[in-house]
């Protein structure tokens, strides 16, 4: 809301917000993900924008680069479920990321490393 309150003050166009969104804990749980879309929306849908674009550039069952969980089928149930409850609430909802291979935290040639990905 703090952007949004700014760029309304302030004359200055905002075009779209963006937020990421991650399950507090180590396994995903994809009702705090619902819940946290949901609050996310709540609060521009309170702002001065409420017509603002809702952009959702990243997510995923964990913040972790090398979870175990991303390699499992609970990771699959989990992404099913965050995109069919998810999905239609926002204009983008972008799963972080399709490839493993992540500059940030170094390259892995292992196969089922944990790694961010569904590749």
């Amino acid at each position: 809301g703090d952007l949004i309150e700014l760029s309304a003050t302030s004359h200055v166009p905002l075009d779209f917000v963006s937020s990421h969104f991650y399950p507090v804990g180590e396994d995903g749980n994809a009702e705090d993900m619902t819940a946290s879309v949901r609050k996310f929306i709540e609060v521009v849908k309170r702002s001065k924008r409420p017509d603002l674009p809702l952009v959702i550039t990243e997510w995923s069952a964990s913040p972790s680069p090398l979870s175990g969980y991303h390699d499992t089928a609970a990771m699959a149930s989990f992404v099913v479920k965050a995109i069919a409850e998810c999905a239609h609430l926002v204009n983008t909802f972008s799963l972080w990321a399709f490839l493993d291979v992540f500059e940030e935290q170094g390259w892995s040639w292992d196969v089922f490393n944990g790694g961010f990905g569904l590749v």
